[in-house]
């Protein structure tokens, strides 16, 4: 009987942004991912309350959806103080502190600059609020072999990271993760429960190294496998920790 094994874990700080690499975590019932998706840059000149945030369709923010020239940044995170570091393609690097408003504002002038919007942008945060693309608390879970099974069908090389998991793991057939549904895995010692399959966008058209469009990643699911979903979504039942090389047990 095979026993899936975790390969990576992954938090993103600022929602369509590459990700950084955790090799432990403790998790809450009920939580999310260390800072995952804590900040995110708005699109435009719409109210966002930070004392009651709520859930936003993605299109609110920017992101490679829309937004690919976000590929081209490498941010580097220390979530121990909240910073985040640029370097750029001549050389200078560039620091800024999510934690307090003058550094989110020195960030949003940054990027203004960089990415030159047709819209307003601004970073966006709220307290222990998480800017995922779906307004449940869950840790999204991604099969490495079903990614390489769709790598073989188009016959390119696909970047699991196209697909923004925070648990990557290995050792279990293609898409038999989908049987997982409704079950509880236990994951080092935290207890999650799968509540659904992630159904795909646009976002995953875009190479998160070079942030060209150049895979067809929805048609390219739905012509092979007849549907439009990579990975699971699952909510964290039992508190705990896991790290990588943990197993991934169905109870």
């Amino acid at each position: 009987m095979k026993t899936p094994k975790i390969e990576q874990l992954c938090s993103y700080p600022i929602k369509g942004f590459s990700p950084h690499f955790l090799e432990t975590v403790n998790l809450e019932a009920g939580g999310v991912f260390p800072h995952d998706r804590a900040y995110a840059l708005k699109r435009g000149d719409w109210h966002f309350d930070e004392n009651d945030p709520g859930h936003h369709f993605k299109t609110k923010f920017f992101m490679l959806l829309k937004d690919e020239k976000i590929a081209e940044l490498r941010p580097r995170f220390s979530l121990d103080d909240l910073t985040v570091e640029f370097t750029m393609a001549d050389g200078n690097l560039w620091e800024f502190n999510l934690g307090n408003p003058e550094g989110r504002a020195n960030l949003t002038k940054f990027l203004t600059d960089f990415l030159r919007p047709k819209e307003a942008l601004s970073v966006v945060t709220a307290p222990d609020h998480s800017m995922s693309d779906v307004p449940m608390r869950v840790a999204s879970i991604i099969n490495l072999s079903s990614v390489q099974n769709l790598a073989a069908k188009t016959g390119q090389t696909v970047d699991p990271i196209r697909f923004r998991g925070n648990i990557y793991f290995s050792g279990l057939d293609p898409w038999e993760e989908f049987n997982w549904l409704g079950k509880t895995l236990k994951i080092g010692t935290i207890e999650f429960t799968v509540t659904k399959r992630i159904e795909r966008c646009k976002a995953t058209h875009v190479d998160p190294e070079t942030g060209l469009r150049d895979l067809g990643v929805v048609p390219a699911l739905h012509q092979h496998f007849g549907h439009y979903d990579m990975g699971i979504y699952a909510e964290v039942t039992r508190a705990g920790e896991t790290k990588l090389g943990d197993r991934i047990i169905v109870l």
